[in-house]
């Protein structure tokens, strides 16, 4: 729940371009909270998976790293469907990439 709140107070916040005392306190607080190292590790091993699927097509290796990933934080949907991916050809995944970035979710 945390992180829902973190993500649309910092949207909200980037979008008006301005932060209030109270906003800056919330978001502290939540940081404050957050178990950094395994957040940081997590974002690192889907960072490199992401990279060894779609720049430099190894898929093996795109498993290990998501597999990391999916340790750190297992609700994470995204980790898994990831790693459903790293089965796939590497023409499906270039073609899924694109699709991706012409709908505007990045």
């Amino acid at each position: 729940m945390e992180g829902r709140r973190f993500n649309g107070l910092k949207r909200q916040v980037i979008h008006r371009g301005v932060i209030t005392e109270k906003e800056s306190e919330e978001l502290l607080e939540i940081i404050k909270s957050q178990e950094t190292k395994k957040i940081k590790q997590g974002a690192y091993h889907a960072l490199c998976g992401k990279k060894f699927l779609h720049e430099n097509y190894r898929p093996a290796r795109a498993r290990w790293h998501v597999t990391r990933a999916i340790y750190a934080h297992p609700l994470r949907l995204d980790n898994y469907a990831m790693f459903a991916m790293s089965f796939l050809p590497p023409g499906l995944i270039r073609w899924l990439y694109r699709k991706k970035k012409e709908i505007g979710y990045e």
